[in-house]
This record gives C-alpha cells, sequence and structure tokens, in this order.
C-alpha cells in the first residue's frame, strides 16, 4: 500500500508482496517428507530388528524401542503403544499407524509387522533384514532423484534473482524505463507478465516434487 501511495503505480499491491513473499516461497526446496519417513522407517525397522534378536516378541519389542524412534515417528509409535495397551489386536493397531503416516513405505512395514505377529513371531528376523535392505535401495534412490530434481531449481532461482536486481537497478537509475507501464494499459501488461511468471514458478515447484505413492492398506475404519 505504501508502494502504491508513494509511486502512484496500482499494480503495487500485487508485485511487492509477491516478490516479497510469493517468489520466495516457490523458490524454496520443498519438504521431501517421503524420504524423511523412509529414513525413519528403515532406523525403526532396524532397531526392532536388533530388539527381536535378544528373544522379544513383536509387541515387547515395539515397547522396548519406543523412545528410541526418530523424531518422525514418535507420535505414531506413542499412539501405537497406547492402542496396544488399550487391548487394540496388533493387527487394527498397527494398521491405525499405517492410516496415520499415510505412505506407501509406512504399509510395506506395518503389512509385513502384521503378518510376522499373526503367525507368532516366525521368520520375523528375516523379513525385517529383508525390508530394510529393500528400503537402504529405495531411499538412496529417492535421494539421487530429490538431488536431480533440486538443479532445474537452482537454475531458476539464480535467473529471478539476477532479473529482479536488474529491474531494481533500472528503477533506480533509469526511471524512464518504466514509464510506457505507467498507463492503465501498461500496468495491466505488467500485472498480466508478472501473474504469468509467477505461474511458471508454480508449475515448476509442482514438477519438481513428486507425489506419493499410492497406499495398498486400509483400515477397516
Amino acid at each position: 500500500m505504501l508502494a502504491t501511495v508513494v509511486t502512484g503505480w496500482l499494480p503495487a499491491l500485487l508485485l511487492v508482496p509477491a516478490v516479497t513473499i510469493v517468489i520466495p516461497l516457490l523458490l524454496m526446496a520443498p519438504p521431501h517428507r517421503e524420504v524423511d519417513l523412509l529414513a525413519a522407517l528403515d532406523r525403526w525397522v532396524r532397531l526392532l530388528a536388533t530388539s527381536l534378536s535378544s528373544g522379544k516378541s513383536i509387541r515387547d519389542s515395539i515397547f522396548a524401542t519406543r523412545q528410541q524412534v526418530p523424531p518422525a515417528l514418535v507420535g505414531a509409535v506413542s499412539r501405537l503403544c497406547a492402542r496396544l495397551d488399550q487391548r487394540w489386536s496388533m493387527r487394527d493397531a498397527l494398521f491405525a499407524m499405517a492410516d496415520e503416516l499415510g505412505s506407501a513405505d509406512a504399509d510395506a512395514v506395518v503389512a509385513a509387522l502384521a503378518i510376522a505377529a499373526g503367525r507368532g513371531g516366525t521368520g520375523t528376523r528375516a523379513t525385517l533384514a529383508a525390508l530394510s535392505d529393500n528400503t537402504q535401495d529405495r531411499l538412496r534412490a529417492l535421494r539421487e532423484i530429490a538431488a536431480e530434481r533440486a538443479k532445474p531449481r537452482v537454475v531458476v532461482r539464480q535467473v529471478t534473482f539476477i532479473t529482479l536486481g536488474v529491474l531494481g537497478a533500472a528503477l533506480l537509475f533509469n526511471a524512464q524505463f518504466f514509464a510506457p507501464y505507467s498507463s492503465p494499459l501498461g500496468q495491466l501488461i505488467a500485472t498480466t507478465l508478472a501473474l504469468a511468471y509467477l505461474g511458471c514458478l508454480v508449475v515448476l515447484r509442482r514438477q519438481t516434487v513428486p507425489p506419493m505413492a499410492p497406499r495398498f492398506l486400509r483400515s477397516r475404519a
């Protein structure tokens, strides 16, 4: 509003917030929830496998490791233990945890634990070891993909900062450059160009954020 009052340029109401707030948000690295969750699941699976090697049951191993789980799983594992304390069946408690996490990778871990619990723990250590190896391979692949997806975002960030720097310098040292945009038609054109650029940044961000893999487990609820 201050820029609009000082310059008399109405598009400043839209462009100043876009430059100072929206563009930095669009150019930030997106959160990699799938990678973070997969790393946490891999850590938890390894903790369970170590606990099972000492002769504990699956239920006892879950309770024994709940203080060591990664931060991404603290809430889910705590609620899992609470449901087991409330005499939920192992299968229902695990499936509820999978619904909370909402991830195909969590579904794989939950399915392995539910099947092993239904069989009295037979073959659980071998299953978790194989699951951990598969998780490590998938985690490595996801990190490589994330690194490749980050490259075009870095280039666009550099181009955007250079463009804004040039426009800022022109505004300070050659204000006549913006004279054609002072008319109503010029203001409309400037707003259209800015919105088109923002739209391109939105599309780029969507392309650099991979969708979550589809789930395959559902609780009875």
